[in-house]
């Protein structure tokens, strides 16, 4: 199917379960996501410093950059 065809159906799960009164935003807001980057943010320019001699290959579909 086409993408915008998903798009379409994913909508209107989400349409119906609104006019039924089932939609239920039970996304996790006071997870500890945040934290978990603010903590781990600091450990960047270490390890960028740690591995400034690596030179990785990266690869996409079109091959090697």
């Amino acid at each position: 199917m086409p993408d915008l065809a998903h798009a379409l159906a994913c909508l209107a799960i989400v349409v119906d379960a609104d006019a039924a009164g089932t939609l239920i935003d039970d996304r996790d807001y006071n997870s500890g996501y945040p934290k978990f980057i603010a903590e781990m943010t600091q450990h960047v320019k270490r390890l960028q410093e740690m591995h400034k001699d690596k030179m990785p290959r990266h690869y996409t579909i079109s091959g090697a950059v």
